[in-house]
């Protein structure tokens, strides 16, 4: 089990992760790389010693990442699908092709198709131009939302503006937003960035 006195190691977390890989071999496992939610950020180094041990281990979402870390995953050609959200994926493109998961553009899935495409064809300025309209969607998440919700609760926020019927109550112990709160946020997007509100396939 993992230890409750503390935040593990990348070794620790490469050991529990072998572990979880060897006693389910007819399970293919993705592992979200974010430091900032585990308080653990793996490396390159310790998914090379994984891969090699465990074929079940198919793909990597990195979340927060730096230049060395993506020039390093790079190099190694690692037989992973490498998936990055927003921002990341823009410098990742600037050393080698992996893929994109959608994060905050899921609120718009037009804009999403945008980002990937100009990634497979390494059109830099449409990557910078829409992370800089994602930064701004931040900022307003940030004066308009809790600061306490969780990953599903801005997920639920982010459907409800593509389906006006998505509820985005949040089941105890979680917290979310507010129906108050959802539509200040919803009013700032509209005023501020309102090309990603436009209508969505």
């Amino acid at each position: 089990p993992l230890p409750s006195w503390g935040i593990l190691r990348p070794e620790e977390a490469e050991n529990y992760m072998s572990m979880l890989f060897k006693a389910h071999p007819d399970c293919n496992f993705i592992h979200y790389n974010h430091s900032y939610l585990a308080r653990i950020r793996m490396y390159a180094d310790n998914y090379e010693r994984l891969c090699k041990k465990h074929k079940n281990f198919v793909a990597v979402k990195n979340a927060c990442c730096e230049h060395l870390d993506i020039r390093l995953m790079a190099e190694r050609d690692l037989p992973l699908l490498e998936y990055y959200l927003e921002f990341f994926y823009t410098l990742a493109h600037m050393r080698y092709n992996p893929s994109f998961l959608p994060s905050i553009l899921c609120i718009n899935r037009t804009l999403a198709l945008e980002y990937y495409d100009a990634g497979q064809r390494k059109d830099f300025q449409t990557l910078l131009k829409i992370d800089a309209q994602s930064q701004r969607v931040r900022e307003i998440m940030a004066e308009t939302l809790p600061g306490n919700m969780n990953d599903g609760a801005y997920d639920k926020l982010f459907a409800r503006i593509n389906d006006p019927t998505f509820p985005i109550r949040m089941y105890p112990p979680y917290f979310g937003a507010d129906e108050q709160q959802y539509e200040s946020f919803y009013a700032q997007l509209k005023a501020r960035v309102p090309e990603w509100l436009a209508t969505t396939p």
